[in-house]
């Protein structure tokens, strides 16, 4: 099954155009950094990538009770691996679970990885404050020339719309909903 088969095979809200932009945009890269991986849906596409490490606490966001609520009693880490084993077993993909939110967490983030990722992927919480944490975090672990691009550039998502225009100069929407640095 091809990548991009495998990747809309998984449960998840990203359409198929979103998925094929990914799996361009990361292909071949050294690092790509995705903040928010879920069931693993985009990470399938950016593992197209040499490496590909997850950032994601697997518990939901309070804030979005879909995810929430699918999360409460559900081991979603454990779907994620189930959907990424084949990229796990074979190097390409690693996983940093933790708190997004929490500053010590971040710290720990910017000292494995600051200045070095060549994509970073923001699909985490969908509020503005959390989207610009999630921003000033990723521009300190992309590379000088570095992609900086998320998800949910949407007016169904008013805060990752205001997080990101006030924050990404000279953003443009890359496909569907997938917004972009550059």
């Amino acid at each position: 099954m091809s990548r991009l088969a495998r990747a809309n095979a998984v449960e998840g809200w990203m359409g198929p155009h979103e998925l094929a932009w990914l799996e361009r945009a990361a292909y071949g890269l050294d690092l790509v950094i995705e903040l928010g991986s879920w069931f693993g849906r985009s990470s399938v596409a950016l593992a197209s990538a040499k490496r590909l490490v997850c950032v994601d606490s697997w518990r939901g966001s309070a804030n979005e009770p879909q995810h929430y609520a699918v999360a409460d009693g559900f081991d979603a880490y454990a779907q994620f691996t189930a959907n990424l084993a084949e990229e796990i077993n074979a190097g390409i993909v690693e996983t940093r679970r933790g708190d997004l939110s929490d500053d010590a967490f971040r710290a720990a983030l910017r000292q494995e990885f600051g200045g070095r990722a060549d994509l970073v992927f923001v699909d985490a919480s969908h509020d503005e404050a959390s989207v610009a944490a999630d921003i000033d975090l990723a521009t300190t672990l992309l590379r000088p020339g570095g992609v900086l691009c998320g998800h949910d550039f949407s007016p169904i998502w008013p805060g990752v719309v205001a997080a990101v225009t006030r924050l990404v100069p000279n953003v443009r929407v890359a496909t569907d909903s997938i917004w972009c640095s550059r």
